[in-house]
């Protein structure tokens, strides 16, 4: 019975040791994230993953919607041509991301998908102007998300990589949700939701200049 107690306690000690050494693991990739060498390169990249999150989920999530509030009659028919308008958006990061460049095209892919939201905007009552340049939005910018990926994951060290795309996941999360609350306010107005986030867009867009400087 001793030496049953003995080995419970040594056994508890040795999981309490475990995940101290796990948590102080965590700890020191948070820190080395936000240290100096750091610190300006992941505050940027969490905020192309906020404005990113933002638009596509937020125009992903509500595109039946957004059909249906256009006077868009077969809302399902052409939410799988909006769907399906990622097939040649990654079918064209495969074949040009090495020549274009990561950060060119986590660029192009983010300004371009804003733009196409403005060509929705222009003409809400045009069925084939809005599935068009919604489809236009979706295969560009999937196109950003591939490049983000390999973005993140190259920047940073491999002891943080891990760290770096959870905590930029999160980011995104916190972006999509934002995006939920700002279209349920939006909806009475269509044009207005998409300009927002165009604009939140193109304020990632931007952001990827300053981490290429």
């Amino acid at each position: 019975g001793h030496d049953g107690a003995a080995n419970g306690q040594s056994e508890i000690l040795a999981e309490r040791q475990k995940c101290g050494s796990q948590v102080a693991l965590i700890v020191k990739s948070i820190v080395t994230l936000f240290d100096e060498q750091n610190i300006r390169k992941t505050l940027i990249l969490l905020l192309i993953w906020f404005t990113l999150s933002f638009g596509t989920y937020g125009i992903s999530t509500w595109i039946s919607t957004l059909f249906d509030d256009c006077g868009i009659r077969d809302v399902y028919l052409n939410s799988l041509i909006f769907s399906t308008a990622t097939i040649p958006g990654n079918l064209f990061t495969v074949y040009a991301m090495d020549m274009v460049g990561r950060s060119n095209m986590l660029m192009y892919g983010i300004a371009l998908g804003a733009v196409s939201l403005l060509g929705f905007a222009l003409d809400t009552s045009s069925a084939a102007m809005v599935v068009t340049f919604s489809s236009l939005f979706n295969m560009f910018s999937i196109a950003g998300w591939n490049a983000l990926d390999v973005v993140t994951t190259e920047l940073f060290p491999v002891n943080i990589r891990g760290m770096s795309l959870g905590i930029m996941g999160a980011c995104g999360r916190v972006g999509s949700i934002a995006a939920q609350f700002a279209n349920g306010q939006l909806e009475s107005n269509i044009p207005l939701l998409l300009c927002v986030t165009t604009g939140c867009m193109l304020v990632g867009a931007f952001s990827v200049k300053l981490l290429k400087e």
